[in-house]
This record gives C-alpha cells, structure tokens and sequence, in this order.
C-alpha cells in the first residue's frame, strides 16, 4: 500500500465553505489511477472558509508523480458550495509533490478533472467536454445588459468568482481607516510641529474659530 497525504485549501470568499461530501481520484501517467477515497477527518468540520485541510489516504496504486486528480461533492448539508483555492498532493513512497491549482467553485455531482497547474490551450485540454460545459456557465454568469439608454453595457449581477476576498476586504476597509484617520489627524495637528504660539491659528481656523 502507497501513501498519499492531500492538502486542501478552501477559498477566503463568502460561503467558500462547504459541508458536502468530497471524492477525490488521483490519476498519473500509463493510465494509473488510484480507487476513489472520501476525504474526510473524523471529529473536524473539515472546508472551512479560508483553511488549510490535510487527508492521509492510503491505495494499493503506486503513482510516483501524480499528474492529475479527479474532484467530485455532492450536495450534502447545509451549504454545499465549495470555493477551492488549491489541492497539494504528496506522494510518500517517492516524495513527490504536485500542485493543482483550483481557484474556482466546485459544482456538485459532478466529475471534474484538473491538471497541474491547470493551464491548456483548447486545442491540447485532455477534456473538452469539461471545457465547454463551462463555457457555458461562464456565458450565463457573465450576462450583459444596457441598464441605461445610451451607456454602456454592465454585466448584470457580479458573479461570485469576481468577488474580493474577505482578507482584501477587510485591507481595504483596514487602509481607508488608516487614511481616514490621517486626515483627521492632519486637520486638528496641522501639517507640521508646533514652534510658535501663531502656529496654533491654524488648527483653529480648520476646526473652529480663534478664540478670543
């Protein structure tokens, strides 16, 4: 038996998380491929949002340098949905790692496969079908419509794909604090040190009158 350690991250976009039932199949070169195993770690809430999981599965296949996995969820619990940031797997006989990454949402039922480094021109994807079944989501998600007369076309609702991420989210509210809050300053201490009594006129012309 060959050991496989599989480390998963899910996404740090709303609802990344996911209670579903996962099914993983690595796959390498000459047709090898390994039996389907459930990852799951018993006693832990495992795809959580924004966390790293680690699986130990075990499989009488030996495939020395994995080169391709095949992922599937079903549609179990309360959320479902699954946003995959990426998949590391590890084989421990020969000490190879491969990487795959993911970046995207994991639709249920289905079988979906990913390279490494996930990345072919259409004429060399190992599965076109696959490709074009999400074309043709893209196509639904990314509908346009002229929401004036005369301006320009807008896609009609922002997928979740296009979405910041919470950790950008919160530097961008963390930098627009920070600026706030230099403003502020800036307005009631002025530009500069104080080094004479006139210097303090200046506050008080930006926040309130010279008192008397």
């Amino acid at each position: 038996m060959v050991t496989y350690e599989i480390k998963v991250k899910t996404g740090d976009v709303l609802g990344a998380g996911t209670d579903a039932n996962v099914k993983i199949v690595l796959l390498g070169r000459c047709g090898k491929q390994t039996q389907s195993a459930n990852l799951d770690n018993r006693f832990r809430d495992d795809f959580e949002r924004f966390r790293t999981d680690v699986f130990t599965i075990k499989d009488k296949t030996d495939i020395p340098e994995v080169t391709e996995i095949k992922l599937r969820r079903d549609k179990a619990g309360s959320r479902s949905d699954w946003f995959v940031e990426k998949i590391q797997v590890t084989n421990q006989k020969s000490g190879c790692t491969s990487v795959f990454p993911i970046l995207r949402w994991i639709r249920p039922d289905i079988d979906l496969y990913f390279g490494r480094y996930d990345a072919f021109l259409p004429q060399f994807d190992p599965h076109p079908e696959q490709r074009r079944a999400e074309l043709y989501e893209k196509r639904k998600l990314y509908e346009y419509q002229e929401k004036r007369p005369g301006f320009p076309v807008q896609v009609k609702k922002v997928p979740d794909d296009e979405e910041f991420s919470f950790c950008h989210k919160f530097d961008l509210t963390k930098m627009k604090l920070t600026m706030e809050a230099s403003k502020a300053k800036e307005m009631i201490l002025g530009d500069g040190a104080w080094e004479t009594l006139d210097d303090m006129k200046n506050i008080c012309l930006k926040t309130f009158k010279v008192p008397k």
